[in-house]
């Protein structure tokens, strides 16, 4: 194992802490965004990746006013498009897209797993005459904080050459 695949085990583990703590609270804290920076910071100082970082900060920065948009449409939560930032200069201009499409298709397969369980939700209560027992299915929200974390997964996992 290098010095480098143990930054990018570390951009796992702060990703699947954002997951967990958004799971319980639908909240990642801006301590998590933060240190994923922070740990690319030092791994550009340290491994000396300076080109690469200025390539990848524009990238995050683009990624960040679209995520903003985002957050102003109520599509996205202020620290889900922190965090994709955040990640967003890992992948850099060569892996943004595959990350983005990663957490897009993983956000929809969340999405839908929950329509179908609010559907079977409201099929049960009518089968049991209890119709107005039947959670709404508007408003309902989604972890997306998980589905961020698969594309981080996705990213480091290719990165240590296991995909």
């Amino acid at each position: 194992m290098t010095l480098d695949d143990a930054f990018w085990l570390g951009l796992l583990g702060l990703s699947i802490a954002a997951a967990v703590g958004d799971i319980r609270r639908f909240r990642i804290p801006n301590a998590l965004p933060a240190a994923v920076v922070g740990l690319f910071a030092v791994r550009v100082a340290v491994l000396g990746l300076w080109h690469e970082a200025l390539w990848s900060v524009l990238v995050a920065a683009i990624v960040l006013a679209v995520g903003f948009g985002l957050f102003v449409m109520r599509w996205l939560g202020g620290g889900d498009v922190k965090l994709i930032a955040a990640i967003s200069l890992w992948a850099g201009p060569e892996q943004i897209f595959l990350f983005v499409y990663t957490i897009a298709l993983t956000g929809g397969v969340m999405a839908l797993g929950l329509l179908v369980s609010l559907t079977l939700a409201v099929v049960s209560a009518k089968l049991r005459g209890k119709e107005g027992q039947r959670r709404p299915l508007r408003g309902q929200r989604l972890p997306y904080g998980v589905a961020i974390a698969v594309g981080a997964l996705y990213l480091s996992l290719g990165h240590l050459g296991v995909l």
